[in-house]
């Protein structure tokens, strides 16, 4: 384990019971299909894909995705309560939760073959994230960052879905455009498919941007799943009504659906979330 830990000025941003379920209630859950093309990779090289670490896991979407590809799989988060409601979930008997940051990972030198980090690298600081990569990946071991980035929807009403599109858009840059939490977040994010451009830690390395998460969720819950974004919760923090805009956003998803007297709960909407998949290899 590295000697000194990494201090981190949010470390306290995800902590409370209610953060960590609403991240394991409302965030999407990776695609199969993600963890195979990782898992491929990794495989490139000879070498076994037995111990897999899955860093700032939250409360596990992104770790429990790769249980049925290695023999043990150990998510770890800066955050105690969102690994406490981790370990606390249904979960398979090789995977376990510690509680540890980007720059001090709980495993011994050299024991890991794949390390991923699912919608978080924008909390690390890279310099020390990529040095404890580089302490406890093993020769030939490998690195998977993911994100998804810009909130989308699909409708088979093309009307529809321009509409809906636009409020989205015009939100996220309203409110999540001008609210990341400053002097920490990375930048990443700050413009169209700049994440394809981060820097790794390695020269072997692959970008994949062909995937997406899709998934069937009532307006309500795509508005929680917004309003759970640390760019919405520093909105919250900065106006005491800011709650407004998340409703008002709601009622104009509603509006332009039509609904027929359903509820926001009641009336089904297809999310798209892009991925972009940042994979880097360790020389062997």
């Amino acid at each position: 384990m590295a000697s000194e830990k990494s201090q981190d000025a949010f470390s306290g941003f995800f902590d409370g019971n209610e953060m960590a379920g609403t991240y394991r209630n409302v965030r999407p859950t990776y695609p199969k299909e993600m963890a195979s093309k990782i898992i491929s990779f990794v495989k490139e090289r000879p070498g076994e894909v037995k111990f897999a670490v899955d860093v700032g896991c939250g409360s596990g979407q992104s770790t429990l995705i790769l249980a049925d590809h290695v023999d043990k799989v150990l998510g770890v988060d800066i955050s105690a309560d969102q690994i406490k409601y981790a370990k606390n979930s249904p979960m398979p008997p090789n995977v376990d939760f510690k509680v540890g940051s980007c720059g001090d990972i709980p495993v011994e030198t050299g024991s890991v073959d794949l390390i991923t980090v699912g919608t978080a690298i924008h909390w690390f600081n890279l310099d020390d994230f990529y040095k404890e990569v580089d302490r406890v990946l093993r020769p030939g071991g490998c690195l998977a960052i993911y994100t998804y980035n810009g909130t989308q929807i699909e409708h088979r009403e093309e009307d529809k879905n321009k509409s809906i599109n636009d409020l989205l858009t015009k939100f996220e840059d309203r409110v999540l455009g001008n609210n990341r939490p400053p002097s920490h977040w990375s930048k990443i994010f700050c413009g169209e498919n700049t994440f394809c451009e981060l820097e790794l830690p390695y020269t072997d390395t692959k970008r994949d941007a062909s995937l997406s998460i899709k998934s069937e969720r009532s307006v309500a819950s795509l508005v929680e799943l917004i309003k759970s974004y640390s760019e919405s919760k520093e909105f919250l923090r900065k106006h005491t009504d800011g709650n407004k805009s998340f409703i008002e956003l709601q009622n104009q998803i509603m509006s332009v659906l039509n609904s027929n007297g359903n509820t926001a709960d009641e009336s089904p909407i297809t999310l798209v979330l892009p991925l972009y998949v940042s994979l880097a290899r360790k020389p062997e």
